[in-house]
């Protein structure tokens, strides 16, 4: 993917749809059995039919609809809240840089990062 594509993915379907996800989403859980579901989305693997930005949209909504809405405060799940702004940032940055951390050669950043880690929990373990 190109960095002209990625943009483009970002500009016209991602940031429309952050808009979007808090402001549309009034209830908690918009839930279909498993076959009424499977009339809503596409679930076919190894299709030849090239993906679209309509279809992307479509996914990314469906997924959401379809989903429990971890953003609202009348989520009161003991699973799971809404994620830590910060810790999705640096989520989407680990998977956007997609890197390794076999070697420092490979994530410089990540590996200084990684050491630092471990260490800090060794201190906090007693070693």
């Amino acid at each position: 993917m190109t960095q002209y594509k990625l943009h483009q993915i970002l500009n016209q379907i991602w940031y429309p749809f952050l808009d979007r996800y808090r402001e549309d989403r009034k209830q908690i859980f918009n839930f279909k059995k498993p076959d009424a579901l499977r009339k809503e989305i596409d679930f076919t693997l190894f299709s030849n039919k090239a993906i679209t930005q309509k279809d992307l949209e479509k996914i990314l909504v469906s997924v959401t609809d379809y989903s429990p809405n971890i953003w609202s405060p009348k989520n009161l799940n003991y699973l799971y809240s809404s994620p830590d702004p910060v810790g999705l940032l640096g989520d989407w940055l680990v998977t956007l840089v997609n890197s390794n951390v076999h070697a420092y050669e490979a994530s410089p950043v990540f590996a200084i990062a990684e050491s630092e880690v471990i260490n800090s929990l060794a201190r906090i373990a007693g070693y």
